[in-house]
């Protein structure tokens, strides 16, 4: 719920007020209170945008040896492991130093296309990447860059996404465009961000960043 869509998404809708599920569609342009949604069966017209729902599935890889992230470790090669201070320990016992940046995420949710970690068989201990080829309900077809190929279990797929990027100054969890060209740090609860600084203001889930 509550994935911010625009035009051209894929969505689940609502198409009126009496259907008690949604359907899917896909939006063809944007208003401020209503959007025109054509649905796949065929269906069309001007939905309220509290009723469209971009397509994003939870999940992605997990874990197949207890680990807490990926590394790059070599050539077409990455580990799962543990990440503590500056110091990843390979799930084999291997361990390097290394920075938050040079760490790859688990169970990142990714689609056709997608540039992956994955397993290739149940005997390798370790993931080589690769390109999602093709998308299937428990197998997804993969392209290796070191020139294997085969459906693999969706569960041994991960998105290659890096940690890193900004840290907080000031212990907030999320950011707000709060006026003009600045945003600021704070927590948020319900409706209400409050800013580092102590100012508070009512705002939706979609107003953070």
């Amino acid at each position: 719920f509550g994935e911010v869509w625009q035009c051209n998404d894929k969505v689940w809708a609502y198409y009126t007020e009496d259907h008690k599920y949604l359907n899917s569609g896909k939006v063809i342009a944007v208003g401020a209170e209503k959007s025109y949604v054509e649905f796949d069966d065929g269906d069309k017209g001007p939905i309220p945008n509290g009723w469209i729902h971009k397509m994003v599935r939870f999940g992605g890889g997990t874990t197949r040896f207890g680990g807490s992230h990926l590394i790059h470790w070599d050539t077409t090669r990455a580990f799962e492991g543990k990440f503590e201070g500056n110091d990843f320990v390979a799930h084999d016992g291997d361990r390097r130093e290394i920075s938050k940046s040079d760490l790859y995420k688990f169970g990142e949710v990714w689609q056709c296309n997608d540039k992956v970690w994955a397993y290739y068989t149940e005997d390798h201990k370790y993931l080589n990447s690769g390109k999602v080829i093709a998308v299937g309900a428990e197998k997804s077809y993969v392209e290796f860059d070191d020139g294997d190929k085969g459906p693999i279990p969706n569960g041994w797929i991960h998105k290659m996404v890096r940690f890193g990027g900004g840290t907080t100054r000031f212990g907030g969890s999320h950011l707000i465009h709060w006026d003009t060209t600045r945003a600021f740090e704070g927590k948020f609860e319900g409706n209400d961000f409050v800013a580092h600084d102590g100012d508070r203001r009512e705002i939706s889930k979609s107003d953070l960043y």
